[in-house]
């Protein structure tokens, strides 16, 4: 039992703990913890054996042997931080040091952060990927199930794609539904129908040109395509049932997207919040935006797909 005690509490001294004294109650306590489970599950010697790692027999001696070099690479991605945060944590953190097999007396501490970046570049120069995967796969294999099922989690991107924003998508409806109505009017001989296409077009080029879009003007050019577009889909309905023929199946099946591409928008525009299923390109409709890398803002998309073969 150790009793636990506030600094204000110690009068006159300042009892210090020695991990000389007490190495093995402080190595079973790394064992113990999940940082210790990760190092009891690695293949250390033969990990060395396939990068071919040897103690330098010229020069001065590295403070880090060649198991504490690949310890010290999978610290690094357990941690996630810089390496000179790294070595700063390195210095402080008894398990860590235990986990490259190297303890730090007192007063001393580890200063030139950039031995990691030396480590990773001599191991990257030896790293025989084959050899390594069947190394751990061959001391993992006891303890894998389903061997016969390989699961992928992957993420598609669709080529020939432009980054998707609610301007872009709304310009590219409102001019389909523009050039339809074109070639409807054409084929009936009748005048186009008064809009405000040329004027927003123009709009929306200079907008679009511009590195930096502000917010008012964002918000202003997407209402004004918001009513373009809901007056183009509505012309275009009302020709088509005055030409009182059948059009393309392609034909109605865009103009259903293109639809609830405004239904959504128009969500999105009023509320704030983003539709279930929102649509981001109008001739690829299967695409949905997903969240990566960002937890506040949706800045990748893509078609998830979670895969299983046998």
């Amino acid at each position: 039992m150790i009793k636990l005690q506030s600094i204000p509490e110690f009068q006159a001294h300042l009892p210090l703990f020695s991990i000389e004294d007490n190495f093995q109650v402080v190595y079973n306590q790394f064992l113990a913890s999940s940082l210790g489970k990760i190092y009891q599950a690695i293949p250390w010697e033969e990990l060395v054996d396939c990068f071919g790692i040897t103690e330098s027999k010229m020069g001065p001696d590295c403070i880090f042997s060649p198991q504490g070099k690949l310890a010290l690479m999978f610290l690094k991605n357990y941690v996630c931080c810089s390496d000179e945060r790294l070595v700063e944590q390195f210095n402080s953190n008894t398990h860590y040091q235990l986990f490259c097999r190297l303890l730090l007396g007192i007063g001393e501490q580890i200063s030139n952060f950039k031995i990691i970046s030396h480590i990773r570049c001599e191991l990257a120069a030896k790293l025989n990927i084959d050899r390594v995967q069947k190394c751990l796969a061959q001391h993992w294999l006891p303890y894998m199930e389903e061997l016969e099922q390989v699961v992928t989690d992957t993420t598609c991107y669709e080529s020939s794609l432009r980054f998707p924003t609610d301007q872009k998508l709304l310009w590219e409806a409102t001019d389909w539904c523009y050039n339809q109505l074109k070639l409807l009017c054409k084929y009936n001989k009748q005048p186009m129908p008064r809009s405000k296409y040329t004027k927003w077009q123009q709009r929306y080029w200079n907008y679009s040109r511009k590195r930096r879009k502000p917010k008012k003007e964002r918000v202003a050019i997407t209402r004004g395509l918001l009513k373009l577009l809901k007056k183009l889909l509505e012309e275009l309905a009302t020709d088509t049932q005055q030409l009182n023929a059948s059009m393309p199946e392609k034909y109605y099946r865009q103009y259903a997207i293109i639809d609830k591409v405004l239904a959504q928008q128009n969500y999105k525009f009023t509320t704030g919040q983003s539709p279930e299923d929102r649509i981001v390109s109008p001739s690829k409709s299967y695409i949905r935006p997903i969240v990566r890398g960002k937890e506040t803002k949706a800045v990748e998309f893509g078609a998830k797909v979670n895969k299983n073969t046998n």
